[in-house]
């Protein structure tokens, strides 16, 4: 007896779960599935509630560091300062200093 319905279930199976890690965080998934929050997540949340949620008079800034990737992450989140976007650049230049080879800029919540 030849069992190959067995084999193509087995190699659309390994197809399947090659796909789901190839464009997906199957570590993530597995997280968000148990109702745990991500690095992600909490990131993807803090970053809605401050452009929904202005602090005091002025604009927020982020400061934003380019990384390994060429990808923008926020880094930190300045609000509550007379000059929310002085701040930024103040602490941005102190980065810089002890940072040389990074890249940091300032950025208005939007």
């Amino acid at each position: 007896m030849n069992d190959s319905g067995g084999g193509v279930t087995i190699l659309v199976i390994v197809i399947a779960v090659a796909l789901w890690f190839w464009h997906s965080d199957p570590a993530r998934d597995v997280r968000r599935l148990f109702g745990q929050q991500t690095y992600e997540d909490q990131g993807a949340a803090l970053e809605e509630f401050a452009r929904q949620n202005s602090i005091g008079s002025g604009q927020d800034v982020w400061l934003t560091k380019l990384n390994a990737f060429n990808e923008i992450e926020k880094v930190a989140l300045f609000f509550g300062y007379w000059d929310d976007w002085g701040a930024c650049q103040e602490f941005m230049t102190l980065y810089v200093q002890r940072y040389p080879g990074d890249t940091y800029r300032c950025e208005y919540v939007q």
